[in-house]
């Protein structure tokens, strides 16, 4: 292993014959010295504090639901430290591809924590801190090991939104290095309750999430699992017991305070937009299928649910977000849409095409039980299947619906 004074160490060695005794001596006593220094591992005082931060939801989509960070706070040492789970590189040229296949990279980051706080008070975005309760030993054993994992061939994980992230991260840290810890079990909440909680007044953001995750979002959470979203790390760990019955950490207080500035909902909303889209095709309904605006739009439309449902499909099986599969949207948006617009294309008898039209529009009949009790279907997209079952069965020729075989 390369050291930074073997170079130094073995000139002077071959040189030793011609120094002065006291000088050799003077030498290998520096050259020790400065070894162990080098080595030693930094011991934390007894006055050190270990604290979570719990930082407020921001404006944009990635910071939406607030963020987590653990901070080491030693006056006597000179330690002011961040560590913070949730870094990823923008720079990255294949950024999106990446992120959008769930195999983008984040690291534990380190920080100073003076310029940590001050970046979201510039934000105007609220910390709050909770101190950990830990003795000395507990406190330098994780200091070490956020040491050693903040290590280049450490820090790097793949991110998941519900099961691996900023906050989840962190009550593995403690777990791992402290036992299992007792979390009182709460009232049960979905993820997809849990997710809503932050989008009020965000319709639109709020409709394409829903639309994106499947039905596991619908299954009920543990205290634990709760612990994805930043907010509630605090909340379940300030009531958590460790293997003595001893609290884990206190109540919390802000130590940066800026109001949680809530979004007004823009007045179209897609309950709004799709109603007056099925008001109109209400209104079209007698109209000449072959009319040239009519048939554009319908087509419009069609290709737009194509393509949705091609994006759906993706997020399933082309990617490895977890919350993306067994995705019930695809009923609404069925792949054989995609299929349908060749079929109209090129099938100019409507025998291919009438019985696809079945295919896509006969399971729109499951959704209400589907959104009952496998996952939450958006009501817009309920309305999203009443448009689209009208312009297929515009489409596809009202007289040839008669004469199926």
């Amino acid at each position: 292993m390369y050291h930074p004074f073997s170079n130094f160490v073995s000139l002077n060695i071959m040189n030793s014959i011609t120094l002065p005794l006291s000088r050799i001596i003077l030498l290998f006593l520096f050259i020790l010295v400065s070894f162990n220094t080098l080595h030693a591992k930094e011991v934390l005082t007894d006055d050190t504090k270990v604290s979570l931060l719990t930082c407020d939801p921001g404006g944009e989509i990635y910071s939406l639901f607030g963020h987590s960070a653990i901070w080491i706070y030693d006056k006597e040492l000179g330690i002011n430290e961040v560590y913070n789970y949730g870094t990823f590189d923008f720079r990255d040229p294949k950024f999106l591809s990446k992120f959008l296949q769930g195999k983008l990279l984040y690291w534990l980051a380190l920080d100073d924590g003076e310029r940590f706080l001050y970046a979201y008070n510039n934000l105007k975005r609220g910390i709050k801190e909770n101190v950990f309760l830990l003795d000395s030993i507990q406190k330098n054993q994780l200091y070490h090991a956020l040491k050693t994992n903040a290590e280049p061939e450490n820090r790097d994980y793949y991110y998941d939104f519900f099961f691996d992230n900023c906050s989840t991260r962190i009550l593995d840290l403690f777990e791992t290095n402290f036992g299992p810890y007792y979390i009182p079990e709460v009232s049960s909440k979905t993820f997809r309750d849990l997710i809503h909680e932050y989008l009020e007044g965000r319709d639109w953001t709020k409709f394409g999430i829903d639309l994106i995750i499947g039905s596991l979002a619908d299954k009920v959470t543990s205290a634990r699992q709760q612990m994805f979203l930043p907010e509630y790390v605090p909340r379940h760990m300030s009531k958590a017991k460790d293997a003595d019955g001893q609290s884990v950490m206190n109540k919390g207080t802000p130590i940066i305070n800026h109001p949680w500035v809530m979004v007004s909902s823009f007045w179209i909303t897609p309950i709004v937009l799709f109603t007056i889209l099925l008001i109109l095709e209400l209104l079209v309904i007698t109209y000449d299928p072959t009319k040239k605006w009519l048939r554009t739009y319908d087509t419009i439309w069609m290709v737009i649910m194509a393509i949705c449902s091609a994006v759906l499909m993706f997020m399933w099986t082309g990617t490895n977000h977890q919350s993306c599969g067994l995705n019930f949207n695809l009923i609404v948006f069925s792949p054989l849409i995609i299929i349908w617009l060749l079929a109209k294309k090129f099938d100019k008898k409507f025998r291919i095409l009438n019985w696809l039209s079945l295919l896509i529009i006969v399971p729109y009949i499951l959704l209400p039980f589907v959104k009952m009790g496998v996952q939450n279907i958006p009501s817009a997209a309920l309305l999203i299947t009443l448009i689209t079952a009208m312009k297929i069965f515009r489409s596809g020729n009202l007289k040839s619906f008669r004469k199926w075989v």
